[in-house]
């Protein structure tokens, strides 16, 4: 494969990108048509809080791989939202913990729901044999990715 003339549509980073903006959109299509007021960006966010509750701005930014304004753009649109609150760390009074609330925890629980029949449409060709081989594989690409980044 690596002999052969480069092809934009068929490299692996391309069809990656194309593949995640593709379900984004579709995830965010569903999300507004049940009558969410939240987008996949903002679902990132209230996931790894519902995993680990009252993390830092900095801390969610490096997990999602997102820049300081981007993540703070998203905790102001959530915190409209009633979806989060931010709570100033007793340690240090200028650091502020997000955490979520009730009724980010019950939106966060729907729409994992949501994602899940999502990924099971997309899914629903492919053996589980194929699927388990390309997660891997994946998986494997994101460690090299991650290990490269400084």
């Amino acid at each position: 494969m690596y002999n052969e003339r480069y092809n934009l549509h068929k490299s692996t980073g391309y069809l990656l990108g194309m593949t995640s903006r593709t379900i984004r959109k579709l995830f965010n299509r569903e999300l507004l048509k049940r009558g969410y007021r939240i987008t996949g960006e903002h679902f990132d966010v209230l996931f790894y809080l519902m995993e680990k509750d009252g993390q830092h701005q900095q801390q969610l930014a490096e997990t999602l791989c997102k820049d300081k304004t981007t993540i703070t753009r998203i905790i102001n649109r959530v915190e409209a939202l009633n979806l989060v609150k931010r709570k100033t760390n007793r340690t240090d009074g200028r650091q502020k913990k997000v955490c979520l609330t009730g009724t980010g925890r019950k939106i966060v629980r729907e729409a994992m729901s949501l994602s899940r029949e999502i990924m099971i449409k997309v899914q629903k060709n492919i053996s589980q044999a194929d699927m388990a081989v390309f997660n891997k594989v994946l998986s494997q690409f994101h460690d090299v990715l991650i290990q490269e980044m400084p």
